[in-house]
Formats: C-alpha cells, sequence, structure tokens
C-alpha cells in the first residue's frame, strides 16, 4: 500500500520523537547516582532511597558480656540513618530476668543518626540479667522504613557492684599514714607509707605491691622528711620521682625503674631559698608534673619573692637540672594542684590569702614555649581551694577544679579558652571540709572524693555530661567508710585506687574501686573488663 507523504511525514515525525523520548529516559535513568541527592540522609546505594529495613550491627554492651556495670551507657548502632522522632520507650524496653522494664533515659545520637546511646533512669540490681529488645515495627529509619524483625540482645550485671576492696598489704602497720598512690609501667601499684606520722620527723617508704595484688613486692626508705608533698610522678621509662623535703631542705627524688627491694634514691637539691612549705609550714605545695618531653614542672616557695615555679630538665635518662625559674604573678598562700595538658601547657592552682579573704583563688597557666606565669581565671569570691590537693584534665581539655564555697563542695570547670563554669553542687551537707580529691578516667567521668578527718567519713562522687545537659552530678555518692587522703589514681582500666585515713582507730587503708563495681555511681560506655 502506497502511503501519501502528508501521512508519511507524520509517522517518521512521531517515530523520531518516540526514540527521543526513550533515549532521554533511558540518560536519565543511568545518571541518577551522580547527581541526585539521597532522602534517606546517605543510607541508599546508586542514587536511590533504600527500602531495606534496617537493622541492629553493633551494641554494647556486648552481647552475653557479664560483669556490666549497674548504670551503664546501652550504644545501639543501626545499618542506616533513623528517624530519632520514632525511637520510644514502647519500642525499646531493657527488662531483667526478674521480668521489671527498666525505663531509658538521655538518647544521644551521633551526627550521622546511625547511633544512639541511653542510660537506664535507675541503677540496674546487681548479678541480675537484662535483655534489651526492639520490637519489629517499632523505630523505623528515615526512608520511613520500620525494623522488620525484633532484636534482642542480654547482658549480666556485676556481682560485686558497689564493693570497695580492701588492698592494704599484711606487714603495713594500722598507724602508718598512706598516700601517694600511682602505678608504674609494669602495673605495680606504688604508695607512700609514713611511719609514726604523729612526730615532725618521721620516716617515710615507698611501698610496691606486686601487680595489683596485696602483695609488698619491694619497698624504699626515702629517708626522715616532714612533710610529705602529696604527689609523685612516674616518667616515660618508668623512674619514680617525688619531691620531698628532709631536715628542713627540699629535696627531689628518683627511684630508678626496675630498682631491687631497699634500693637507694638519687638525691636532688633545690636551689637555696626554695622550699615546698613557708613560714613555719603554714604555706605550702601540693603537686608537680612532667610533660611529654620529660621535663618536671615544680612549684615552690622562696622568701624573696611570691613563689616560683621551677622548670627541671634531664629528669628522663640524666641527671635532673633546674633550667629555668618563673616567678608566679601573686602573692600566695598555697599551691593546690597541679596538671599539665596534653599541649604541655601548666595548670595551677592558688590562694593568694587565707580562704574567704579579699583576694580571690586563682587558676595560673604557663604555656608551652611561654616565658611567665600568667592568671587564666579568678575564682568567685569565697571559693576556696586550699582543702584540694589535685586539679585534674579531662580528654577534651577541661581542668577540674574542686573548691569549698559557702560552706559547700563544689567544682569547676575551665575550658583551655575558658571562661570558668559556674559550681557544679556536689555533696548535700557540708560535711566534707578536710580533703578534696579529682581525677578524670579515659571516658570523660570527672571523679570526687570528699573526707572529713573529725569524722572519718568520705564519698565518692561522679560527674558528667552524658545525659547531654551538661556537667552534672549523677547517681548517688558512693559512702565511704574512711576518709580518702591526698590524691587519688584511675588506673587504665579504669579501676580507681586511694588511701584511706581513720584517725580514730588508726586504720589506714589502701582502698580499689573496681571499674565494674558500679552500683549506679559509674557510668562506662562499652564493657569493662576487670582485672
Amino acid at each position: 500500500m502506497k502511503i501519501p507523504p502528508f501521512k508519511r511525514f507524520s509517522f517518521l515525525s512521531l517515530l523520531v520523537i518516540a526514540l527521543f523520548l526513550f533515549s532521554a529516559a533511558a540518560a536519565l535513568s543511568g545518571c541518577g547516582g551522580g547527581g541526585g541527592s539521597s532522602s534517606s540522609g546517605g543510607s541508599g546505594s546508586g542514587g536511590g532511597s533504600s527500602t531495606a529495613a534496617p537493622t541492629v550491627t553493633a551494641i554494647s554492651p556486648l552481647s552475653s558480656a557479664t560483669g556490666v556495670s549497674l548504670s551503664p551507657i546501652i550504644t545501639v548502632t543501626f545499618s542506616e540513618a533513623m528517624n530519632i522522632n520514632s525511637f520510644n520507650a514502647t519500642d525499646t524496653t531493657v527488662t531483667s530476668s526478674g521480668g521489671t522494664t527498666v525505663n531509658i533515659v538521655n538518647p544521644v545520637w551521633n551526627g550521622t543518626d546511625t547511633e544512639v546511646s541511653v542510660t537506664p533512669a535507675s541503677p540496674l540490681t546487681a548479678n541480675t540479667t537484662y535483655t534489651i529488645t526492639f520490637t519489629s515495627g517499632g523505630i523505623k529509619a528515615q526512608n520511613g522504613t520500620a525494623i522488620a524483625s525484633a532484636y534482642t540482645s542480654s547482658f549480666t550485671t556485676a556481682s560485686n557492684a558497689g564493693t570497695l576492696v580492701d588492698m592494704t598489704p599484711s606487714g603495713i602497720a594500722a598507724a602508718n599514714q598512706l598516700a601517694l598512690v600511682e602505678m608504674d609501667k609494669s602495673g605495680n601499684i606504688i604508695f607512700g607509707e609514713a611511719i609514726n606520722p604523729t612526730s615532725s620527723s618521721f620516716p617515710v617508704n615507698l611501698v610496691q605491691l606486686s601487680g595489683t595484688s596485696r602483695t609488698i613486692q619491694n619497698t624504699y626508705n626515702v629517708g626522715t622528711v616532714a612533710p610529705i608533698i602529696n604527689n609523685i610522678v612516674i616518667d616515660s621509662t618508668g623512674n619514680l620521682w617525688a619531691p620531698m623535703t628532709n631536715a628542713g631542705t627540699a629535696y627531689l627524688y628518683e627511684l630508678p625503674a626496675g630498682s631491687a627491694n631497699n634500693a637507694s634514691f638519687t638525691q636532688y637539691t633545690i636551689p637555696t631559698g626554695d622550699s615546698y612549705y613557708f613560714s613555719s609550714g603554714s604555706n605550702f605545695t601540693t603537686g608537680f608534673g612532667m610533660d611529654s618531653k620529660g621535663n618536671i614542672w615544680l612549684p615552690v616557695y622562696n622568701s624573696t619573692n611570691n613563689g616560683q615555679l621551677l622548670e627541671i630538665t634531664g629528669a628522663s635518662g640524666g641527671a635532673a637540672t633546674v633550667a629555668n625559674t618563673y616567678s608566679l604573678p601573686t602573692a600566695i598562700v598555697s599551691v593546690n594542684g597541679v596538671a599539665i595538658d596534653s599541649s604541655n601547657n601548666v595548670w595551677i592552682t592558688s590562694s593568694p590569702s587565707s580562704c574567704g579573704g579579699a583576694n580571690p583563688d586563682e587558676l595560673l597557666e604557663f604555656p608551652s614555649g611561654g616565658s611567665s606565669v600568667s592568671v587564666a581565671a579568678s575564682l568567685p569570691s569565697g571559693a576556696c581551694t586550699q582543702s584540694a590537693n589535685s586539679i585534674a584534665i579531662d580528654p577534651s581539655g577541661n581542668i577540674w577544679i574542686p573548691a569549698q564555697s559557702g560552706g559547700n563542695d563544689v567544682l569547676y570547670y575551665y575550658p583551655s579558652s575558658g571562661p570558668l563554669s559556674a559550681p557544679i553542687p556536689l555533696a548535700t551537707a557540708a560535711s566534707y571540709s578536710s580533703n578534696m580529691s579529682v581525677a578524670s578516667d579515659a571516658a570523660g567521668n570527672i571523679w570526687v572524693a570528699l573526707a572529713n578527718y573529725s569524722t572519718n567519713t568520705g564519698e565518692l562522687i561522679e560527674v558528667n555530661n552524658f545525659g547531654g545537659s551538661g556537667f552534672t552530678k549523677v547517681g548517688t555518692p558512693l559512702s565511704l567508710t574512711f576518709a580518702p587522703d591526698n590524691a587519688m589514681f584511675i588506673d587504665s582500666n579504669g579501676n580507681i585506687w586511694m588511701t584511706t585515713n581513720n584517725n580514730t582507730t588508726a586504720a589506714n587503708k589502701l582502698e580499689e574501686i573496681p571499674a565494674i563495681a558500679a552500683a549506679g555511681y559509674f557510668a562506662v560506655k562499652g564493657q569493662v573488663y576487670p582485672y
């Protein structure tokens, strides 16, 4: 059949148009992954939104974990970005083996909405199995697809939760005062023992326990010293350093790494005129530190100035030498804490006058590579750091300062760029005014030990910001039978070590609070393994 010309033109035109539209559609289909955006927040692949149901890919505490904290941070990781508004307590439960459901609070999501961390609203029960359940059809991905099948995971809490472990070795007289807790490079605990500390001059031993047992491995006699400085430092090669006063003269003592029992210290004399105590003992310094280069930073008193910060070089692997002295900016009554951050900036808390005086307590800073000590921050009027023997720096670089204010125990923090925070209230009663110690663990939890020597009691308090609402006191304070004395130490496994003293019964102890002994006081992210 012969097609008329005008009809033949229309047919060809339609054919060309159809082929063009088909080619355009194919091109658009082929480049969908190049310029389009995924509506599921990046959870799709190749350019389209994924319609696969989200799944749980990881959970902490680990499935079937034992010895878990009573205040764990439960962290769940999903296969794709989730709709955080679909996360609720109805579809996500934590239930004990006895059938009790525990409410979860404080959901905190990561930046990609693929991981959420929650905490129990109240401490869990010791030696109990708990099951975490995500119901099917509950929490949804950002593309609207719900979790398809129920997910469960179980863990068991620690059996010895809330138990302080008495680590005092046999052979230590109960009347001897214990202090200076630290751990050497081999994991051995070292502490100081003052023999008959009621006299003005008394012999002091440093005692090394084998591992974390109660067995004395070595004892080192420092000599007849008074008073004790409440700190020791172990350098990168394992040498131990302790500043002390012997017969009225200030010294820096070094014990080489691996020293055998009864080994002798190397004694370095501090420059003439400098001391750790001044004006008949009414002024004092408690603390020193070592930077990442092996230099020691040691505050001292001097009768001709306000006090000095000594920079001591050659501490690791050579003879210690006072390389530089830097004057403190204001007259001081006491230096109460020294800490060095990851950038080797030196931070010091000091009291320019008696507590409650006209001049405020100060946070001093000597910047790395600097030439002078300056005042970084002044504490509020009436805030006093003289009862605190330490300051701490957390993994984020905040400097933590315990103090007494208005008769109450408080805690401040100072970010490296300032300003000083508002006070965080600690004890509920103004009864812990004798001694305050502060330490940070690797997870950023802040621990404060409070003591009252007249009642021989104490408390251990935790402060953190895991709830996302700023740093606050969490859990119930752990009551301490004895009063914690001097600085406490947190080892690499999160276990807290401290010495405690009872002036009434003279039963002084070295005590360990295991990281798994949570009892509502610990909030450790992830699985914690004890010794």
